[in-house]
Formats: structure tokens, C-alpha cells, sequence
């Protein structure tokens, strides 16, 4: 959907067709820091709900992050898959 420019009578005629989340945390576990990071990017095809995309890849990050942390916790207490 069209939108106007604030402050301004342009109207944006760009399209967005591409989406990017970068998500991350760092967690001291037994004295030492760690850093997990995770970025994705996707491309929006035509029709796509834009609003829904952006909240399922917000998701998405969210949770590799959250299993790269988990991933150590379990390596370092011996429970490694």
C-alpha cells in the first residue's frame, strides 16, 4: 500500500522484496562470555503479507539464538546430541 512521506506530499512507490533480521546476545557462563549471533535474510515474492513475514523472521532469529545458547549450555554440562 502506497504511503506518504511525513512532512511531505510524496507518496513511496518503492516495494519492499526483500527482509533482513539480525538477532543476538551474549551470556557469561562459567566466567568466560560468549556471543551468539544469527542473521537471515529473505525475499518477499509478490503478495506476500509484509507485516506477517517480518514477524515470522523476527521469530525465526529469535529462536536460532536462543538454540545456539542452549547448544552450549548442553555441551558444557555433557549433554551434547
Amino acid at each position: 500500500m502506497p504511503k506518504k512521506s511525513k512532512g511531505t506530499t510524496y507518496t513511496r512507490k518503492a516495494v519492499t522484496t526483500e527482509i533482513k533480521a539480525e538477532s543476538g546476545i551474549s551470556v557469561e557462563i562459567q566466567g568466560k562470555w560468549y556471543r551468539f549471533l544469527y542473521s537471515e535474510t529473505r525475499i518477499l515474492p509478490e503478495g506476500a503479507n509484509e507485516v506477517e513475514e517480518r514477524r515470522m523472521l523476527w521469530d525465526d532469529v529469535h529462536e536460532e539464538v536462543d538454540k545456539q545458547v542452549q547448544e552450549i549450555f548442553d555441551i558444557l554440562r555433557g549433554n551434547s546430541r
